[in-house]
């Protein structure tokens, strides 16, 4: 299919353009912390705990970082107002806030200060800026959940510089997979999917290990399509959701993501009930989560997640770049 003229049309922010400049992203982190260094110190061997707070796109980088870093400290994601109890003056708090002005990460900004926390903030400007001792600056002219690369290397960036991880090759594979010849590939695939996803409501399933994926497909598909979607994870929708499916739904439309390095009873039940969602007039669309490392099998999909997202946007002639009854919700607030 052509999309050249629905893009002419629809994308009238150029989210495309942003699509294909994932490479600066990269490059303005490492610039950033050339010279980073923190303020306050922060012993790691005096850290117990770790809280990520943020909300939408920034709350996110907090389960993608949870699903790949490897660290005997416990990281917990905080999307709410309030902290979890046990935050203390031996937990590190890293606030993230693409504006700056989240309600909900401003005021857990201010609960950890309470408490005594090391805390930490990431955020292009706004409240959060001026309110934080140890601020990373990431760069300005993105919708949040298109921001994933800059805060995840951010986080990951702070915790290297804390010293509970080395990074290795993170950067160089990045930055293979934000090249022209890989992301062509990528947006190919990401037509296909489009297509099969469109005049649908695409449930999107994985394994536990990567519910970040499947909760982003989801919610991407809800901002930038504008319509409704929804995930859930194996086993545990084994166990309740998939009675939903006795009787069949046309608009439902069953996406599995398909993992080679998920436990093997996971694998097993996939295919058991892709084999039941078949008996019962189901076409289950199955994402191969493709890459040689857990860095690049989470970016491809996170970077075929973003390009699908802006095709499927395309197929439903709606801006894709716009949140129109979010900015409203908070006007409202």
């Amino acid at each position: 299919m052509d999309y050249s003229n629905l893009i002419k049309k629809y994308d009238k922010f150029n989210q495309r353009d942003v699509l294909n400049s994932f490479s600066s992203q990269i490059d303005f982190v490492e610039k950033t912390f050339e010279n980073f260094k923190l303020i306050q110190k922060i012993n790691v061997k005096k850290i117990k705990n770790i809280v990520i707070c943020g909300m939408g796109g920034s709350g996110f980088t907090g389960d993608i970082i949870n699903s790949y870093v490897n660290i005997n400290v416990p990281i917990l994601v905080c999307k709410d107002y309030v902290l979890p109890n046990f935050v203390s003056k031996e937990t590190l708090v890293v606030c993230i806030s693409y504006s700056g002005n989240t309600i909900e990460t401003l005021t857990a900004f201010d609960d950890a200060i309470m408490r005594g926390a090391k805390v930490v903030s990431i955020c292009s400007g706004g409240f959060l800026k001026e309110k934080s001792k140890d601020n990373i600056l990431i760069k300005v002219g993105f919708q949040p959940r298109l921001s994933y690369t800059m805060q995840f290397l951010a986080v990951l960036f702070l915790f290297d510089k804390i010293g509970f991880v080395k990074i290795s090759d993170e950067v160089k594979v990045l930055k293979k997979l934000v090249s022209d010849v890989s992301l062509k590939k990528v947006d190919l695939k990401a037509k296909k999917l489009a297509e099969d996803l469109y005049n649908t409501i695409p449930v999107i399933y994985s394994s536990t290990q990567n519910f970040a994926l499947s909760e982003k497909f989801k919610c991407d598909i809800n901002e930038t399509c504008k319509q409704h979607s929804f995930f859930n994870v194996f086993s545990e929708f084994n166990h309740n959701e998939i009675v939903g499916y006795t009787k069949f739904e046309k608009k439902i439309q069953p996406v599995f993501l398909i993992d080679d390095c998920d436990f093997d009873y996971v694998k097993k039940r996939m295919k058991v009930v892709k084999k039941l969602l078949n008996d019962r007039k189901y076409e289950v669309v199955e994402v191969k989560i493709l890459g040689n490392s857990r860095i690049e099998k989470l970016f491809y999909t996170l970077y075929l997640i973003s390009y699908t997202s802006f095709y499927l946007a395309m197929l439903n002639k709606v801006e894709p770049n716009s949140v129109e009854i979010i900015e409203n919700l908070k006007k409202n607030i």
